[in-house]
């Protein structure tokens, strides 16, 4: 093929609406990067990510998800130098929702398609609970990024099923290994019956699914043998987040939330939009799948407002497509959602300055001799792992700390280091350092008991 016809074939205002609304999304939740939760449930993946590096091997950040939380997060560790770069990396990427959600109204519409395209990115790009996901500690795992790729495979499948209707399964699943509550999302695979009734896309469906669901297999085996015993460790799990509310209590909160909370009176318009676009192809997937995230979450009562966040994209882009129906005329429609979304959604309220704090600290203990074994104050938020995970991004040798407590141990208070040593310490003081420790060391090795 010649260039000029390569050239010819590249829409360029189709790239320019792609690249304005991820500009824009990165713009508007770039502010928001200092405001990050620094704590155990947002460093985890990077922590077993960082694990895999250093011993070979990670079990999951935590107990409902699996391997594929931190394995997605194991080539960040390349690209960053620090704290601040891991979570800008964090933030570009969770951006790409918003040209998904564009190319996907593009691809889907028959008109107006530049300027629904361009409506569908910015509300991706203005959302303020997608930007509260990122900032927000166990809110910032990627399952609606995950839904997203999944929403654009099942989307280009029309010209190509055999390659991308197998891969929405698949990326289902690795949604569902960030936050658990995605697997919802496969009750929307019924929806792809006619699809998969080919025989070459049911096998390779079938053969993505399970390798997809080789991790959660694997961790669930190891969950059952915990010290109860077999489902009850699954029930325990599973209900462990769970409220006594009844249905029509969380569904209220759900709706005054996720809708009107964070998308402010455009909620309103947001919702008529996907009523309309019922005839679309491809609804009863989205529809399916929100109706499986609400079942999956009401059977263990551990529904949450931004669980409906997971399904944002698909959403926005129906949403959309029902309003072109309307004609030109559409567009005044989508002007007056951006402006309720903007104007009418509440202020995201959080704690600054985390990151820089956490990297400060580590760039002192780089410059100490160790070893060391980390310790916390009581009234300081610092979370001794990520200091210990922003040295090591920064080039810090793994030497330079140690699987128990030895003569110097590193406390940290809110604004400054103390060097101690451990019999000026009890037991639950030390124990701070163990999520650090297990990080770099194999977990046979760590102790938090000093050796003689």
């Amino acid at each position: 093929m010649k260039y000029k016809d390569i050239w010819a074939r590249i829409d360029l205002r189709l790239w320019a609406v792609l690249l304005f609304v991820w500009f824009l999304a990165i713009g508007l939740r770039w502010p928001y990067l200092s405001f990050v939760e620094i704590n155990s449930d947002s460093l985890s993946p990077y922590l077993s990510a960082l694990r895999f590096w250093m011993l070979g091997f990670s079990d999951p950040p935590n107990p409902e998800s699996d391997h594929w939380m931190w394995v997605s997060k194991v080539p960040w560790l390349f690209f960053a130098d620090s704290l601040y770069e891991l979570f800008a990396i964090r933030f570009v990427l969770g951006a790409f929702l918003a040209p998904m959600g564009a190319f996907c109204v593009y691809k889907m519409s028959s008109s107006l398609r530049y300027t629904g395209a361009l409506a569908c990115g910015i509300m991706l790009a203005i959302d303020k609970g997608l930007i509260d996901s990122l900032i927000s500690s166990f809110r910032g795992y990627m399952a609606p990024e995950w839904i997203g790729v999944a929403t654009c495979c099942l989307v280009l499948s029309s010209r190509k099923p055999n390659t991308y209707i197998p891969l929405v399964g698949f990326f289902v699943v690795v949604a569902g290994g960030h936050h658990p509550i995605a697997l919802g999302c496969l009750l929307g695979l019924i929806a792809l019956y006619p699809q998969y009734r080919r025989d070459r896309i049911f096998v390779f469906s079938l053969v993505l699914l399970c390798i997809a669901f080789v991790f959660r297999i694997i961790w669930m085996v190891q969950i059952f043998q915990c010290d109860t015993g077999g489902w009850s460790c699954l029930e325990t799990i599973a209900m462990g987040s769970s409220e006594s509310l009844n249905g029509m209590e969380l569904g209220f909160r759900i709706a005054h939330d996720r809708f009107w909370t964070e998308l402010g009176f455009g909620s309103v318009l947001v919702v008529v939009g996907i009523v309309f676009a019922w005839k679309e192809r491809f609804f009863g997937w989205m529809i399916l799948s929100l109706l499986g995230i609400l079942l999956l979450g009401f059977s263990i009562s551990t529904l949450r407002p931004y669980h409906l966040r997971i399904i944002a994209l698909p959403m926005y882009v129906f949403s959309i497509l029902g309003w072109q129906k309307i004609g030109r005329i559409s567009w005044f429609v989508w002007s007056i959602c951006i402006l309720g979304i903007w104007f009418g959604s509440a202020d995201i309220i959080g704690v600054q300055g985390g990151i820089q704090v956490h990297d400060t600290f580590s760039k002192k203990i780089i410059q100490k001799e160790g070893p060391f074994w980390f310790s916390g104050a009581e009234e300081s938020d610092i979370y001794p792992a990520a200091v210990g995970l922003s040295s090591v991004l920064a080039g810090c040798s793994k030497t330079k700390y140690s699987s128990f407590p030895q003569q110097k141990i590193v406390v940290f208070h809110p604004q400054t280091v103390e060097f101690v040593l451990p019999s000026e310490l009890d037991e639950s003081q030390l124990s701070a350092g163990h999520d650090w420790a297990v990080t770099i060391f194999p977990a046979s090795a760590v102790s938090i008991v000093p050796k003689k």
